[in-house]
C-alpha cells in the first residue's frame, strides 16, 4: 500500500500525472482482460478528461481489486457513482484512484 501511494506521490510531483475527479457518473460497461488490466466506461461523456472515455483499474493491488467490486456492485444494482477520483497521465489514460457509491 504504501509503495504504490509513494509512486503515485512521485508521479505527481514530477508532474506526470495529476490527480482528477469527477461524478456524479453512471457505469456504462465493465472490462477485465488478462491478470491486472481492468477498467470501466461511464455512461456520461468524459473523453475529453479520459482517453477513449475509459477509466482504468489496477487489479494488481488490493485497492484496484477492491474498487472493481464496488464498481460490479454499483452496475449490479444500478447505483450512481457519487464521485470518482483518478490520476489523469500525460498521454490522458486515466488510473481508477478511489470510488465513492452511492
Amino acid at each position: 500500500g504504501g509503495l504504490v501511494v509513494l509512486a503515485m506521490s512521485a508521479m505527481l510531483a514530477c508532474g506526470s500525472a495529476r490527480a482528477e475527479s469527477k461524478g456524479p457518473l453512471t457505469v456504462l460497461r465493465i472490462f477485465s482482460e488478462g491478470a491486472s488490466s481492468a477498467g470501466f466506461y461511464p455512461s456520461e461523456n468524459i473523453q475529453g478528461d479520459c482517453k477513449w472515455n475509459l477509466i482504468y483499474v489496477d487489479m494488481s493491488t488490493p485497492s484496484g481489486r477492491g474498487m472493481f467490486a464496488l464498481l460490479l456492485q454499483a452496475k449490479a444494482q444500478s447505483l450512481s457513482l457519487a464521485r470518482v477520483d483518478y490520476i489523469k497521465n500525460n498521454d490522458t489514460t486515466c488510473l481508477l484512484s478511489g470510488l465513492h457509491v452511492q
